[in-house]
């Protein structure tokens, strides 16, 4: 099982400038790989599911884990797929059985540095576009 913070403190920035449906690239935390995808938004909070990708990893592994990640992610093409594919591939023993789902969460609580520093980068790429 994986030992993680409180749901309120996962997913930071990553999640909050994606569109209902969008499906993130991977995600490397300290977890392993999240895949996360918007399902709703409701002022500051978002509703989002995740499949966590933790394969034991080594350095040469790495890429490969990050690899199988994101073909995870392209077979992700409609939330019933992706409910399926949490449930196939997840680490996640919480939520895998509930499709990833992570509830209702505040982006602005979650104290990962991975995930703030994705923000950071997706804020940035959005105002120089």
């Amino acid at each position: 099982m994986i030992r993680r913070p409180p749901r309120s403190t996962l997913f930071p920035y990553t999640t909050l400038f994606r569109s209902i449906g969008e499906i993130s690239d991977p995600v490397k935390t300290i977890f392993g790989y999240h895949i996360i995808q918007t399902t709703d938004k409701q002022g500051d909070k978002i509703r989002v599911r995740h499949i966590l990708i933790s394969p034991e990893v080594t350095d040469e592994d790495d890429s490969r884990a990050y690899n199988y990640a994101l073909s995870i992610k392209d077979s992700a093409t409609s939330l019933d797929r992706f409910i399926e594919l949490a449930a196939r591939y997840s680490k996640d023993d919480k939520t895998k059985d509930i499709g990833g789902n992570l509830g209702w969460i505040n982006p602005n609580e979650y104290p990962i540095p991975e995930f703030s520093q994705r923000s950071e980068e997706h804020t940035s790429e959005l105002q120089s576009h």
